[in-house]
């Protein structure tokens, strides 16, 4: 009985309901095939998107991939232009050579 009541005791916390923090923004490490979906799918959800890979190549490999995905919903009207460019501003592509980085 010791354990399980140790067990529920560190399942409640003393912080409170408002105590987690919200997400704001989110980083995605690699923008290859399935880094720059995740990416895509964060972005139409709404949230701020770091996409982080080695070099300037590989993310502007990802993002092009985004960009001629929400393309491709534009154009079967499945999405406005105005959400494709609100999408896209969300996305901040970003390499180890970059400042920002350092």
């Amino acid at each position: 009985i010791g354990i399980f009541d140790g067990m529920t005791a560190m399942k409640k916390h003393q912080y409170g309901e408002d105590a987690a923090v919200p997400v704001k923004k989110v980083a995605v490490i690699g923008a290859g095939l399935m880094g720059a979906g995740i990416a895509q799918v964060t972005a139409q959800k709404g949230y701020e998107v770091l996409l982080k890979d080695r070099d300037d190549v590989a993310v502007g490999r990802g993002l092009s991939y985004m960009s001629d995905n929400w393309d491709k919903k534009v154009k079967r009207r499945r999405m406005t232009k105005f959400e494709r460019n609100k999408n896209m501003s969300a996305v901040v592509g970003l390499s180890d050579d970059s400042e920002s980085w350092k």
